[in-house]
């Protein structure tokens, strides 16, 4: 599965031409591209800007975050105080278990999210937003209905059972 800039660019908030600048300054990826010279990204590729790009938004500098190892990049998540920020970062996990159709993943962090903030702030909060970004990549292609189903049915399963 690969990804366009312009996914990047919807799923992660960040303009297009911030993506290629940082790509040139910060080697924040290193997109292939297509015999037409189309900048395409991979699974992984996705994940790691997606963890970028949230640290980006709560007042990291990019300067600093391509300097760090994917743990050290987690472990900055973790730290993120704002309430905000915690559910993009469980919006992001999602999505990124979503694409690796890891059911236990998927369901441990939605789980958790209902347990701590109540199934109608979890669904206002984190499920909308998700499915919002979800239809997206399902408008584009970009996930299979196998990765869909997965997102949809267990939200549905925790939503009857609440």
């Amino acid at each position: 599965m690969s990804f366009t800039i312009r996914d990047m660019e919807n799923l992660s908030g960040v303009k297009a031409h911030t993506i290629r600048l940082w790509e040139q300054r910060y080697a924040v990826s290193k997109p292939k591209r297509t015999t037409t010279n189309i900048r395409y990204y991979t699974n992984e590729e996705l994940k790691t800007f997606l963890n970028i790009a949230l640290l980006n938004k709560y007042g990291v500098k990019i300067s600093r975050i391509y300097k760090m190892t994917d743990d050290v990049m987690g472990e900055n998540i973790l730290s993120l105080t704002n309430v905000e920020a915690k559910q993009d970062s469980i919006i992001n996990e999602l999505i990124k278990e979503m694409i690796d159709v890891n059911i236990e993943g998927f369901e441990s962090i939605l789980d958790n999210f209902i347990s701590s903030a109540g199934i109608e702030k979890a669904i206002l909060n984190c499920v909308f937003p998700f499915l919002e970004k979800i239809g997206f990549l399902w408008l584009t292609s970009n996930i299979n209905p196998a990765q869909e189903h997965l997102a949809t049915n267990m939200i549905r399963q925790k939503i009857i059972i609440v």
